[in-house]
């Protein structure tokens, strides 16, 4: 099973709108960018931006 939420801030999934060419409105999910990085000899579901804030530290 895929990890949905980043491990280190807790962004999840938002919902939000899909709208078809009627203007038709259907909820869908917005799934966040979360990758397996390894921090400190442990492996973490992290998303990408905060991949990137711990690159410029």
């Amino acid at each position: 099973m895929a990890n949905t939420t980043c491990q280190l801030c807790g962004r999840g999934p938002v919902r939000a709108n899909a709208v078809s060419h009627s203007k038709r409105h259907t909820l869908r999910r917005q799934r966040i960018n979360i990758n397996m990085h390894t921090l400190s000899g442990k492996r973490v579901a992290a998303c990408t931006q905060c991949v990137r804030t711990l690159a410029k530290v």
